[in-house]
């Protein structure tokens, strides 16, 4: 008796997080197109409708709180992690648990580390939700 064995064909974990990363990409081009209206708002995990520059204010308010002596008005979509802010790949999962608390958003460690940018962490948090439409 030979049994027939399928392959199941998972996707690993490093092909979760970079097709997760390619979305985080769209969404950063669909958010920062000078020509392009304001995108559409997005409803988070628990039913809380947000706006792009809504969800840009929480992530700021987020890391400059994580951050010793940083200032929300210092801090923008461009501040590295590792450069301006001091950030090692680890100090980035810290975020996490307050977009959790705030955002309702739950988001993938290994993608939090591989940021490296504030407006990269906006673009994925905004990826992670659905649209309203």
């Amino acid at each position: 008796m030979t049994q027939d064995r399928r392959k199941v064909r998972r996707r690993s974990p490093a092909r979760r997080n970079a097709r997760t990363a390619r979305a985080a990409t769209a969404a950063s081009a669909e958010a920062t197109s000078p020509s392009a209206a304001p995108p559409a708002p997005r409803r988070d995990d628990s039913g809380v409708i947000w706006t792009l520059q809504q969800v840009e204010t929480e992530i700021i308010a987020i890391v400059a709180k994580l951050t010793p002596g940083a200032d929300p008005a210092s801090i923008s979509r461009s501040t590295r992690f590792g450069n301006d802010l001091g950030w090692d790949d680890w100090y980035k999962l810290r975020v996490v648990k307050p977009v959790r608390a705030r955002l309702h958003e739950t988001l993938a460690d290994a993608v939090v580390k591989d940021i490296k940018k504030v407006g990269d962490l906006i673009d994925y948090v905004w990826s992670r939700m659905e649209d309203v439409s």
